[in-house]
């Protein structure tokens, strides 16, 4: 190929001129620099020991991207290590070759709850909560919050446990730091 005429390279430069000011206006307009890659993430919760089909790739940035998981690592470890909530960045520590070591006889379920006592905006994706039967009651389980739906918490249960936070709408609040008790045969 010969050298660019004068047009073509104007042009050249005009485009990457305009490409520099859309990545700055991303900048600026959203405060965080566009993503460096596409990472592996949830579509909605799985529990440990559960094959990971329900998957998206969404942007994110680069020091997010070093500790995800490739294609391959993802083939070879298809099982949650790990209960995983909706969104979850795949890393590699949350997976595993076998389902032989997941939550056997769990199950996601979605409970009705009285939030009133979480400080707001309420209970996440992600956080620990106390069901109880009644304001500062004991503990009928430790639970960590794999979805939310209005005043609906969708967790991972046993058998047992789903029949205790099931049989009236219970009361959640966030795990203070020094722990909250059990009731008798309660589960966390």
């Amino acid at each position: 190929m010969g050298p660019l005429k004068r047009g073509n390279r104007f042009r050249i430069g005009m485009s990457a001129l305009v490409l520099a000011g859309v990545v700055v206006g991303h900048v600026f307009a959203t405060g965080e620099p566009p993503p460096a890659g596409m990472a592996v993430t949830t579509r909605r919760p799985i529990l440990a020991g559960e094959r990971v089909e329900a998957v998206i790739l969404a942007g994110v940035g680069e020091r997010l991207l070093a500790a995800t998981v490739d294609r391959d690592e993802w083939l070879l470890a298809p099982f949650a290590a790990v209960d995983l909530p909706s969104g979850t960045v795949l890393a590699g520590w949350m997976l595993q070759g076998d389902e032989a070591s997941g939550g056997s006889g769990r199950a996601l379920v979605s409970v009705v709850v009285d939030s009133s006592l979480w400080p707001s905006p309420g209970p996440g994706v992600g956080a620990e909560a106390v069901f109880a039967a009644s304001d500062g009651g004991c503990a009928l389980a430790i639970l960590r919050v794999l979805g939310v739906d209005g005043d609906r918490l969708v967790v991972g249960a046993d058998p047992a446990t789903v029949e205790s936070i099931s049989t009236a709408r219970p009361v959640v609040f966030a795990v203070p730091s020094e722990g909250w008790p059990f009731c008798d045969g309660g589960a966390g």
